[in-house]
């Protein structure tokens, strides 16, 4: 059932991320079989001589009976994989460095060192700094996105048919959805399960059962 690593009462965790959008762009990024990335992001985004390595694909391990805020900020189509397929590709958690705090401002003590005497876009630095952002408030502004326990793959996320473990849209849609996929896709007799992340955990628990998506 919905929890993780086979407890289905934990609840605050996962075995899936999801990436949100809106219809459209779902049946485009189907069609392409990839996920384009946004960006730059990240804490050196602002860097121009590096921004280009910035860009990555964000996706959320929030729980799916608890995405109403992410929902409402990014559409409720989508995809979503397994874990293990978005580590397999280089994804990983963003590491949430609050700003002004002594964590933070080692981590900026280091890019300031790796920008000393010149940067160099091959060093290691800059592959790690997409996954790091510094959440805060301040006379600055405000920045603080850290409860979209988000997940990034720096790049493009390609994936094939069976590496979506599931989509997402409103239940009304899902006819539709099934008919498309059936009609452009020829490698694969069925669609991936169809859910709503609008259905209550009960729900959501029962269809995943049915789809056999309890296990990894």
């Amino acid at each position: 059932m919905l929890g993780y690593g086979g407890h289905a009462d934990w609840r605050d965790m996962s075995e899936y991320v999801v990436h949100l959008t809106a219809a459209e762009t779902l049946t485009k990024v189907l069609e392409l079989r990839a996920l384009e990335p946004a960006g730059p992001l990240g804490t050196v985004r602002n860097l121009v001589e590096v921004a280009d390595s910035q860009h990555a694909v964000c996706l959320s391990e929030i729980p799916l009976d608890q995405l109403d805020r992410l929902v409402e900020r990014h559409g409720a189509y989508g995809l979503g994989f397994r874990k293990t397929f978005v580590r397999d590709k280089g994804g990983a958690p963003v590491w949430y460095l609050n700003r002004d705090t002594p964590v933070a401002d080692l981590f900026q003590e280091v890019i300031r060192e790796a920008m000393h005497g010149g940067i160099q876009s091959t060093d290691s630095i800059w592959k790690i700094a997409p996954f790091i952002e510094n959440p805060g408030s301040g006379d600055w502004g405000r920045y603080e996105f850290d409860w979209e326990r988000e997940w990034r793959v720096v790049g493009k996320l390609t994936f094939g048919n069976a590496h979506i473990a599931f989509l997402t849209a409103p239940e009304s849609a899902h006819t539709t959805l099934r008919a498309d996929w059936l009609r452009r896709v020829t490698t694969s007799r069925q669609p991936p399960p169809l859910i709503d992340l609008g259905w209550d955990l009960g729900r959501l628990q029962s269809a995943f059962a049915d789809y056999g998506l309890s296990q990894i």
